[in-house]
């Protein structure tokens, strides 16, 4: 990546896939072959805003497995005691492994930033989404 004249790196991911800087916020992504990259200057930055998606259906399932694993301990035999409490700890773990954090940075002129926050605390995110209001606000003091 290379800056232009007079910009400095505000923060960056630690792979390098998120860079803000003091005049635009790029996001470059690579993956099986495919490159794709964008980025917005902060004075065409609309919104930014973060979302959770998870799948709690799944949650439901597992407990009802681990529910039917435990009754099945004293009514069945133990293939159903095990499979009740494998299939139920499954549906956890895929709960917990589906679930996604995600930032989106939208320009005025249509163009979005998907940011799949992986392994990030929710006070990073706050702190990035603080720091990108921070050097927006920053590059309007400039301009005026």
């Amino acid at each position: 990546m290379e800056l232009i004249k007079n910009e400095t790196i505000i923060t960056q991911s630690a792979g390098g896939g998120i860079t803000l800087t003091n005049c635009r916020i790029m996001h470059f992504e690579k993956s099986m072959g495919e490159f794709h990259s964008t980025s917005i200057l902060l004075k065409n930055v609309s919104s930014v805003q973060t979302h959770s998606r998870s799948y709690i259906l799944l949650v439901f399932l597992g407990l009802l497995c681990i529910g039917f694993g435990l009754y099945s301990l004293e009514h069945f035999s133990k293939i159903e005691v095990l499979l009740g409490l494998g299939s139920g700890l499954i549906f956890i773990l895929a709960y917990a492994l589906t679930k996604q954090h995600l930032m989106v940075v939208s320009s005025k002129g249509g163009a979005k930033i998907n940011i799949l926050m992986k392994r990030m605390k929710h006070d990073n995110v706050l702190q990035f989404m603080r720091e990108l209001d921070e050097a927006i606000l920053a590059f309007d003091e400039r301009l005026k």
